[in-house]
């Protein structure tokens, strides 16, 4: 979990970590994670921590320990999300790959009973319809195993004006 020094992005890694979905590394700084986790009441004790000054340092922290395969995914803590991206998508250091990169926001919210996935909100804006395709079939390959099953694909595409 890179940068998760607000109460959703560390407490939505502790309790993915309690249900056994995710063995998360915490990068950022480990003062704050700490001071916040006391405050909020949760104990980040048995997760290891990877010290990072700023969120730039901590989303090349997050890069390299899924380039060096010690990291399976990286999840967006509260950072911007152009400073994480910008990280990822280096060409010489980043995780391109010959194949589009997409993303999932992962939503559980108590108005809708189904928890709801939605794909490349901000990186794929305009998508062609084989586009539309990857956006579905890529994050379905690791999210399956999480026991998203049976899922309801909706391919959207905002208006062209």
């Amino acid at each position: 979990m890179v940068w998760p020094l607000s109460e959703v992005a560390l407490k939505g890694s502790v309790e993915a970590a309690l249900e056994g979905l995710i063995e998360p590394t915490l990068i950022g700084d480990e003062a704050q994670m700490k001071a916040l986790a006391a405050r909020m009441g949760l104990d980040i004790n048995s997760y290891p921590i990877l010290h990072a000054e700023t969120e730039t340092r901590a989303a090349e922290l997050g890069v390299a320990m899924c380039r060096s395969g010690n990291a399976q995914a990286m999840m967006k803590g509260s950072l911007h999300t152009d400073e994480l991206m910008k990280v990822a998508m280096a060409r010489d250091t980043g995780l391109r790959t010959s194949r589009r990169i997409s993303h999932v926001f992962i939503m559980d919210t108590p108005a809708y009973s189904r928890t709801l996935l939605i794909t490349d909100a901000a990186i794929n804006i305009t998508p062609e319809l084989e586009d539309r395709f990857i956006s579905c079939r890529t994050p379905s390959t690791w999210l399956l195993p999480w026991a998203f099953m049976n899922p309801r694909w909706r391919c959207c595409r905002p208006s062209r004006r």
